[in-house]
């Protein structure tokens, strides 16, 4: 039901589980066990981690799947969330290479661009979170700088707004 996007199924069972003793934390262990499967598939799999960019989007788009399901099927239960988190930062950090490949994402929409400002402040929003689970913030940190640095000497990024943002999105996250 998870891999099929099945939210009317899924919230069924929530709500039939719930009455149980013990029944949420039933749920909660196959749904972390599911995503901590899909995720090392997603980050191990060498075929997947070719283009950083991709690879990032892949995450975002996992993250965004599970979110929908706890938020439609599983009440936004706080319990869910914390087990999407945990399952996240254990997975993203079983590739070394994560922190290089968010900040090329990065690098690659604020060269390019997104539609609008709105788009680039989702976007924005949702790869801080990516970097939230990262233990090696510090190597995502150094990359960061070096595309930064590029993209302002050539003067390629797309907007200084979103540039600041950003700076200031991982100021609140990271520290100075």
């Amino acid at each position: 039901m998870i891999i099929e996007d099945k939210y009317d199924d899924l919230a069924w069972i929530y709500n039939f589980f719930r009455r149980l003793p013990n029944g949420l934390s039933v749920i909660r262990d196959v749904m972390t066990s599911h995503i901590r499967e899909t995720g090392e598939q997603l980050v191990i799999d060498p075929e997947q981690v070719k283009d950083p960019v991709e690879f990032v989007q892949r995450l975002l788009e996992e993250k965004d799947k599970h979110d929908k399901i706890i938020n439609l099927a599983f009440n936004n239960g706080k319990t869910f969330q914390n087990a999407l988190n945990s399952s996240f930062e254990y997975f993203i950090n079983l590739n070394p290479r994560s922190p290089e490949f968010i900040s090329l994402f990065l690098d690659d929409k604020l060269r390019k661009g997104l539609e609008s400002k709105e788009d680039v402040e989702v976007a924005l929003d949702k790869v801080v979170m990516l970097i939230r689970y990262l233990k090696e913030k510090d190597e995502f940190e150094k990359y960061y700088k070096q595309y930064l640095a590029t993209r302002l000497r050539l003067g390629i990024s797309v907007s200084e707004d979103a540039e600041r943002s950003l700076i200031l999105k991982l100021k609140t996250e990271c520290g100075y």
